[in-house]
């Protein structure tokens, strides 16, 4: 069926998987403080990083992403044991096509193309 695994082996899986799924926090966290913090960002949604306003913005930007990725990973851990690991790729890819197609649309729209 599948891969078994016991003792040391079992040990040895969880504490190297559970060691990456921290360096993708790590991963994240630094990805987005170097996003809110570039000048692209601050220019396109209008935040002046130096006024007491635009950092509580930056603040609020980056804890709404942290939020939504604890709850993302905790619903899709329910959701992936009732459907399968097939099917639940299949939903998260859907989920990414759908964001990233409404990301570039509003973009789109934001620029007058």
């Amino acid at each position: 069926m599948g891969l078994q695994l016991e003792g040391n082996a079992l040990f040895t899986a969880v504490t190297v998987l559970t060691c990456l799924g921290f360096l993708l926090i790590g991963f994240d966290n630094g990805l987005m403080g170097g996003f809110v913090g570039s000048p692209a960002f601050t220019d396109t949604f209008g935040i002046d990083p130096d006024s007491e306003k635009g950092t509580n913005m930056i603040a609020l930007i980056v804890s709404i992403f942290e939020i939504g990725a604890f709850i993302g990973a905790v619903t899709s851990s329910f959701i992936g044991e009732g459907l399968g690991r097939r099917k639940s790729i299949l939903v998260g890819v859907v989920i990414m096509i759908v964001g990233t197609f409404n990301n570039s649309t509003l973009v789109l729209l934001r620029s007058g193309c």
